[in-house]
């Protein structure tokens, strides 16, 4: 029941504090009580699920992202949020579903192309990747975030130069199997 949301915002910045200090048990009851008293409280679980997933609890934490996503569908960082879970639990594909939703959303939004790049890499899919993480680096650049760019730039500098290395190595097979069937 949705009876004290100046309450409710209190116990969010108490779990807020707790967070901080790290005290992921304390932030997430704070956060707990805060839903209580406004079960509308879409921040509120938003942090929960943050709280849920760095004490280890990865379902409770897409639990949380789920009931932001049911009070505000569109929320792109709560998509993006599920894609890190997800990947964390080591379910590529549902990750992947999770950071293009997120796009879907939010076109600009540079860290969920590089974390689907991330995901394409994963599942063997290196030109996604490559077309993503360049989509990552033109956005990071056009925000000066440079630290973001850093991080993306020898990544991509890699994937192209092995990209390229197995199309040269590609080309040779298909020449040499040219001359093997012409004997």
């Amino acid at each position: 029941m949705d009876i004290y949301p100046q309450i409710a915002s209190a116990y969010l910045e108490e779990g807020d504090r707790y967070y901080q200090q790290q005290d992921w048990q304390a932030a997430i009851t704070a956060y707990k009580q805060a839903i209580q008293l406004n079960s509308g409280f879409a921040s509120a679980y938003r942090h929960l699920g943050h709280a849920y997933f760095r004490d280890g609890n990865a379902s409770a934490a897409l639990e949380a992202y789920s009931e932001v996503l049911w009070l505000d569908p569109h929320h792109a960082p709560t998509y993006y949020n599920r894609g890190i879970v997800k990947t964390f639990l080591q379910d590529y594909r549902g990750a992947l579903q999770e950071y293009t939703q997120a796009l879907q959303i939010n076109t600009d939004y540079a860290k969920a192309y590089f974390n689907r790049a991330l995901t394409y890499l994963r599942l063997s899919a290196r030109q996604s990747a490559i077309s993503d993480l360049q989509v990552a680096a033109k956005i990071f650049h056009g925000q000066r975030k440079h630290a973001y760019l850093q991080q993306v730039l020898p990544l991509l500098d890699k994937l192209k130069q092995s990209q390229d290395l197995l199309n040269s190595h590609s080309q040779d097979a298909i020449i040499n199997r040219q001359s093997v069937s012409s004997c």
